[in-house]
């Protein structure tokens, strides 16, 4: 408190000033008449008065008001720590609020608040220093960034979106954030646009002139170590878990389950004696599981700043992502033996998925439904009874991928290719090495340039060779298919026209190869499932299907309007199919036409061990928010003064027609 400060407030001393008025006041004695008084002489005499205090409410009211002229005086020189839109030129403003809604904030920095909490109250200061005639827009920067308020001058409608918007697990988008608030301000006529950021900035800095950070409390280090996923690989149980920098504190691991842990771990001593060291980074742990293991929890302890990442479920469905590879190891393996190359390519795109390399294709669905994607290589033909099991599966949401080679085009009277393609696909061997049009595959990326000289012995013609629903993906530089897509109920089915052996060609040694894959790998996930994703991914689903997900916290709505995914378009998306975007971590229920399916929505790493970024210090403290500003209190003090000069008066005229009263009664 400043001396100003003081002098002003100590305009209050003069609340003794009506007290002392009062008790200086002093009232006459009554007369009263008493008749037998005449027969007595007549004796002078004063009586003593006493001072006393009259009219107890008029004198509150008058120390009230002395005390509501002392903090009206004072009113100006009061500076709060509280967040509020700076105004160089006075002019209206156009304010966008960038709030970090992704899994750091969720850390707490207070005791009971979290970074979120402060994100929202520093929001709703700065909603209260908005006047009328300024324009608010709210983006929320978890991946991918999205618009929560377009920008509007209805501030009671920006307070209202402000309050309904909610803490979700997704990761950091800030660049994106920062893009589309300056887009959502850009045609708007306020002469000063200002971006304030409410985030941590986890492993980033903000260096944008034309944006500031103000709240250095969302930055400051904590201690987080937090579990990323738990899934049961065969007889293993695999745990990854991730801690930031800041983490100081050793770890263990706690199996919450209804039966013992004897009959979930083979080795159970080995978890209750554990201790993880807090190393930066990500962590991978291995325990064996016995057969039959229950489903149960796995919790990290003793707990930290974030508690929402101490614990996660392993079902006994599993959450890995089960693919199965079929082909002939001999035509399709390097020089060098070990794996094949499509099982090195997979393991190179997703380390996380169970690899189950079969010898022959099943003849029943049964067999099929523990994988969620199939790579066929240069089969020799399929069957009736591998076909409609093969048929079956896809269209339960099962993701196909057919290499086609010369052993397909040696087809015995039953064997058919469907549904990869019709028995017209044939081989051409060709020794003038082809190229594939990188223009007609540029939806698989920057690899798409890497299809120049691929053929070494031929190529697979399917050009009148697809089958109903199919439509080219890929096309060779002469126009014929090189790969074709085919929907097929929930599923579906992609036809090359190489395979992967390196006798034929370089398709699998070429980067390309693993763009395509890990197309199948996502398909694979977001259609079939059990899968893991991560949050903020969205699972796309058939148009004609009714679908429901129930989630950690109830139903999770499925869009029907086509592929969106918050407002914007979702990738790997056909037009009128469905989507729904997991904000949360943890397991998810879909119920599909009389079926369930299981998956799971995970953290993504960085969340956790990316430490707090910074904001430059051009950046921190620009013309956007401060930390402090003026307590502007003067109208609702000048309302109370006048109610209490309103409430004098009426006393006062009160007391004085009482008085009137009095006397008129002790005239009569």
């Amino acid at each position: 408190m400043n001396f100003l400060l003081a002098a002003a407030l100590g305009v209050g001393v003069l609340v003794f000033a009506p007290l002392v008025a009062h008790l200086l006041r002093r009232g006459r004695t009554p007369e009263r008449v008493f008749p037998p008084a005449a027969l007595v002489g007549r004796l002078e005499a004063h009586s003593k008065e006493r001072a006393r205090l009259e009219d107890r409410t008029l004198l509150s009211l008058r120390a009230a008001m002395v005390v509501v002229l002392a903090v009206l005086g004072a009113t100006p020189l009061v500076q709060c720590s509280r967040l509020s839109v700076d105004r160089p030129h006075g002019a209206s403003v156009a304010l966008a609020l960038i709030i970090d809604d992704s899994h750091s904030m969720r850390a707490e920095v207070k005791a009971g608040r979290t970074r979120w909490d402060e994100a929202i109250l520093g929001a709703r200061q700065l909603m209260r220093s908005m006047r009328e005639g300024d324009a608010v827009a709210i983006v929320l920067s978890g991946k991918p960034a999205r618009l929560a308020l377009s920008g509007t001058t209805d501030l009671k409608t920006a307070r209202a979106a402000l309050e309904e918007l909610h803490q979700t697990d997704r990761s950091s988008d800030l660049d994106a954030a920062l893009e589309l608030a300056r887009s959502s301000v850009k045609n708007l006529q306020q002469p000063d646009r200002k971006l304030v950021v409410l985030s941590d900035l986890a492993g980033s800095v903000l260096a944008a002139p034309d944006a500031s950070a103000p709240l250095e409390s969302l930055r400051q280090p904590i201690d987080d170590c937090g579990l990323l996923v738990a899934r049961r690989q065969n007889d293993r149980l695999s745990v990854s878990m991730a801690c930031s920098k800041a983490a100081s504190a050793a770890r263990g691991l706690h199996v919450i389950a209804a039966a013992p842990i004897e009959s979930i771990l083979s080795e159970p001593a080995r978890l209750t004696r554990l201790s993880l060291a807090p190393r930066p980074g990500t962590q991978a742990l291995s325990f064996g599981l016995l057969a039959n293991a229950p489903d149960f929890e796995i919790e990290l302890t003793p707990g930290d700043a974030n508690a929402k990442n101490d614990r996660v479920h392993v079902s006994s469905e599993g959450a890995q992502l089960n693919v199965a590879v079929v082909t002939d190891a001999s035509h399709a393996s390097v020089i060098t033996g070990g794996p094949t190359v499509i099982e090195q390519a997979l393991l190179a795109v997703r380390s996380d998925a169970s690899l189950r390399p079969l010898s022959m294709l099943p003849d029943e669905t049964k067999e099929l439904e523990t994988y969620a994607a199939l790579v066929l290589n240069d089969p020799t033909g399929l069957g009736p009874e591998t076909r409609a099991a093969l048929g079956q599966w896809i269209e339960h949401g099962g993701v196909a991928l057919g290499l086609l080679g010369p052993a397909s085009s040696n087809l015995s009277l039953s064997a058919t290719l469907e549904p990869f393609a019709e028995r017209g696909a044939r081989w051409e061997a060709n020794r003038v090495a082809l190229d594939v049009d990188a223009a007609s595959v540029e939806w698989l990326g920057q690899d798409a340039r890497s299809l120049r000289a691929l053929t070494r012995g031929g190529r697979m013609r399917l050009d009148g060779a697809g089958l109903p629903g199919s439509a080219s993906a890929g096309t060779w530089q002469d126009g014929v298919p090189f790969l074709l897509r085919r929907p097929l109920g929930s599923g579906l089915v992609l036809s090359a026209g190489l395979p992967a052996s390196v006798e034929y060609s370089d398709f699998a040694l070429r980067p390309v190869f693993l763009a395509l894959l890990e197309h199948v790998v996502s398909e694979a996930e977001q259609r079939r499932g059990p899968g893991i994703t991560l949050v903020g991914e969205p699972w796309i689903f058939p148009a004609d299907k009714q679908v429901r997900i129930e989630g950690p916290l109830g139903p999770l709505a499925v869009s029907a309007e086509g592929c969106e995914s918050d407002g914007n378009p979702a990738p790997n998306c056909a037009p009128g199919q469905q989507s729904a975007t997991p904000e949360l971590a943890g397991r998810y229920t879909i119920f599909s036409d009389g079926g369930q399916q299981t998956r799971s929505a995970r953290i993504d790493d960085h969340e956790i061990s990316d430490a707090p970024g910074s904001a430059e210090p051009s950046t921190a403290t620009a013309a956007g928010a401060g930390e402090s500003g003026a307590i502007d209190a003067s109208p609702e003090l000048a309302l109370a003064l006048l109610g209490f000069f309103a409430g004098e008066l009426v006393l006062r005229l009160g007391s004085e027609a009482r008085r009137r009263r009095r006397a008129a009664r002790a005239l009569s």
